[in-house]
């Protein structure tokens, strides 16, 4: 079977052989300079995505031109564990770094949850993830979820602790740094 509807997103899923095929074949000519930027939709997990803002000023390097118009929305998963739904929904390719972050909400900010490893935008657990994915217009990734631990929460975890219970999202970055994206928040 090539690829699987799910009802629940309206969008295909594809295998990770054939995702993987349209994500090398996508990447040609692909370059920091197609990024653009757009709204994120909102999940089972309530409330709307953010737009798209620039990182803080670092000495991290600055994408060039608009940043990626992607999709994210989260799935609520038992115990804790929540999906990540990532789609392109430009017209040209986005590099994502595949290096995702999980934040939590204290207050009115977001901050950085601290002591998670292993979170990554990658097709499975058995294939190490590289530095960077590219999705082609119309892509979608579902990485394995956050199993809703502190340590190794995305795959296998011998030594994990429950994450506190609150309010989390997730953050995507392009390859360059430059550009992020967050995700609805959702209850944890």
């Amino acid at each position: 079977m090539l690829s699987r509807y799910r009802p629940s997103l309206g969008m295909a899923r594809f295998s990770t052989p054939l995702l993987c095929l349209l994500l090398l074949a996508g990447c040609e000519g692909c370059g920091d300079e197609a990024e653009q930027n757009g709204p994120a939709t909102g999940g089972s997990g309530g409330g709307e995505g953010t737009t798209g803002e620039e990182a803080p000023e670092s000495n991290v390097p600055v994408d060039p031109g608009p940043a990626p118009e992607l999709g994210l929305a989260v799935e609520p998963g038992r115990d804790g564990a929540a999906s990540l739904i990532v789609d392109n929904r430009g017209e040209e390719p986005v590099r994502l770094a595949t290096a995702l972050s999980l934040e939590r909400q204290d207050g009115e900010a977001f901050t950085a949850v601290e002591g998670i490893g292993g979170l990554a935008l990658r097709f499975d657990c058995t294939t190490p993830p590289e530095e960077c994915v590219t999705l082609i217009p119309g892509a979608a990734l579902h990485p394995p979820p956050w199993s809703g631990d502190l340590g190794d929460a995305q795959c296998d975890c011998e030594r994990c602790a429950d994450a506190p219970t609150g309010t989390y999202r997730f953050v995507v970055t392009t390859c360059g740094g430059g550009h992020r994206v967050q995700s609805p928040a959702f209850e944890r």
